[in-house]
C-alpha cells in the first residue's frame, strides 16, 4: 500500500506592510505620495511513491498612490496602482515547473473646476463654470510558464476603459452650454503561439460610435 507524507517546510509573512507616506502641504494645495508593500512564501514538500514533489508559492503585494491638488486652479489629479505577482514552483524527479502571474490594476483620474472670465464687466462676476473630468482605469495580467528553466508559453491581458465628460453651465439660468462625453473599452488577449484578441468598443452620447475586432494586439 502506498503511502505519502509531507511538510510544510516555510511560511513567511511580513507583518506588516511597509507604507511609506511623503505629503507636500500648503495654502494653495498639496501632493500626496503613499507606498505600501507586503510578501508572502509558503513552501513545503510532498513524499510520494514517485519521490518528493516540492512546491514553493511567492506572493507580492504593492499599492502605490499619487495625489495632487491645486487649489487656485481647481485641479484634482490621481494616479494609482496596486500589483499583485505570484510565483509557484514544483519540483519533482522529471525537473521543475514554474509559473509566474502578474496582475496590476492601475487607476489615473483628472478633474477640474474652471471658472472662465467674466463677460461683461467685471462686477457682473463669473457667470458660468466649466467641469471637465477623465478616468482610465486597467487590468492588466501576464503570465509565463517554465519547465526546467526553458519558456514554454506566455500570455498578456490588457482590459482598460477610459471615460471623459465635460459640463459647462451658465449659473444665472442653469442652462448647460456643453454636456459630452464619451466611453471605450479596449480588451486585449494575445499569447506566444502568435494568437491575438482585440475588442474595443466605444461609445458617445448613449450611443455605440464603434464596436470592432482590430487585426493586430
Amino acid at each position: 500500500m502506498a503511502v505519502t507524507s509531507g511538510q510544510l517546510t516555510t511560511y513567511n509573512v511580513t507583518p506588516n506592510a511597509t507604507h511609506p507616506v511623503t505629503q507636500t502641504i500648503n495654502n494653495n494645495g498639496g501632493l500626496f505620495d503613499f507606498t505600501a508593500k507586503r510578501s508572502l512564501t509558503v513552501a513545503g514538500y510532498m513524499d510520494t511513491s514517485k519521490g518528493r514533489v516540492t512546491t514553493m508559492i511567492h506572493q507580492d503585494f504593492t499599492f502605490t498612490n499619487n495625489q495632487v491638488l491645486d487649489l487656485v486652479n481647481f485641479l484634482e489629479n490621481l494616479m494609482g496602482t496596486e500589483t499583485v505577482t505570484t510565483t509557484t514552483t514544483t519540483t519533482d524527479a522529471s525537473g521543475s515547473g514554474t509559473v509566474t502571474v502578474a496582475d496590476s490594476y492601475p487607476i489615473a483620474m483628472t478633474s477640474a473646476f474652471i471658472i472662465p472670465p467674466a463677460s461683461g464687466t467685471v462686477s457682473d462676476g463669473p457667470l458660468r463654470f466649466i467641469l471637465p473630468a477623465t478616468v482610465t482605469q486597467s487590468f492588466i495580467r501576464t503570465a509565463t510558464m517554465l519547465v526546467n528553466g526553458q519558456a514554454v508559453s506566455a500570455t498578456s491581458l490588457s482590459d482598460t476603459v477610459h471615460s471623459e465628460a465635460v459640463l459647462g453651465r451658465v449659473l444665472t439660468t442653469g442652462a448647460n452650454f456643453v454636456a459630452s462625453g464619451q466611453d471605450s473599452e479596449d480588451y486585449v488577449l494575445s499569447d506566444s503561439t502568435g494568437a491575438c484578441f482585440n475588442h474595443l468598443i466605444e461609445a458617445s452620447q448613449g450611443f455605440v460610435t464603434m464596436n470592432a475586432m482590430l487585426p493586430t494586439c
